[in-house]
């Protein structure tokens, strides 16, 4: 999702832009604190992978 959204390249912005009838910028700003959230969201999986595998381990399905 990241990629999809991150410019100059999100193919999602140009999309949602040209369907909304809405300017390319705002809607680039109206995202940034969602890429934010997101970035957020892959350090925590990258670098505390407990927090996403506590409940597979605690059903049995992760080592």
């Amino acid at each position: 999702m990241i990629g999809v959204i991150t410019p100059p390249v999100g193919i999602s912005l140009f999309i949602v832009s040209e369907i909304a009838e809405v300017p390319f910028g705002k809607v680039v700003r109206t995202v940034i604190p969602y890429i934010f959230a997101l970035i957020i969201a892959l350090l925590l999986v990258t670098f505390l992978p407990d927090v996403v595998l506590y409940l597979p381990r605690i059903f049995g399905y992760a080592s």
